[in-house]
């Protein structure tokens, strides 16, 4: 490993020992690098917001994954119990999705007068 890596790993494991557990870490990143000011002080960092529209997008494409995935394994089973499939699950496949931000016009008439009532 990379000695930036090593030394990063051993301060996050100094920072997160509260000296009950693991008192070797604390004494070793005392004696070694010297900051034993700043473990105290030490934040967990900063997440950033989510984006719901992308976890929306990623909700969405996983169960269309998981539909063709379930359909797949129902196709194999109903091919191996002798029954007319309506596909070869053995083929690959291939599954195209597009994605828009808004509703076409005419939908969009239709969604703003329900909204309406």
């Amino acid at each position: 490993m990379q000695r930036a890596l090593v030394m990063r790993l051993y301060r996050s494991a100094s920072i997160a020992s509260d000296g009950n557990r693991a008192p070797l870490g604390r004494t070793c990143m005392d004696r070694d690098l010297g900051e034993a000011k700043q473990r105290p002080n030490a934040l967990f960092p900063e997440l950033v917001p989510l984006d719901e529209l992308l976890t929306a997008a990623r909700a969405y494409m996983r169960t269309t994954s998981a539909n063709v995935t379930s359909t797949s394994a129902l196709q194999l089973k109903r091919k191996a119990k002798g029954k007319a499939i309506a596909f070869d699950a053995d083929k690959p496949k291939k599954l195209t999705v597009f994605v828009s931000r808004d509703f076409p016009a005419w939908q969009d008439q239709y969604v703003q007068l329900v909204r309406s009532c």
